[in-house]
């Protein structure tokens, strides 16, 4: 599970994005997700690693993650 909030981009430089409101969702029920992490590797992103192996056992495919990016 996640919170996550939905973002919409735009090409205005005035209002370039706009958000949702905040949800809690299963990350299994996505079709990708794409995990980018910026140096350091710590703790958070080892915990961050382990969470996203349960998405990929529940049929997200997961990008950037530590074993490449696999179905």
């Amino acid at each position: 599970m996640a919170h996550l909030a939905k973002l919409r981009v735009f090409e205005d430089l005035r209002v370039w994005f706009t958000r949702e409101a905040a949800s809690v969702a299963k990350l299994g029920d996505f079709d990708v997700i794409l995990m980018r992490k910026d140096p350091p590797f710590d703790t958070e992103f080892i915990y961050t690693t382990y969470i996203l192996d349960r998405a990929r056992d529940q049929g997200a495919l997961v990008c950037n993650r530590r074993r490449g990016c696999a179905t």
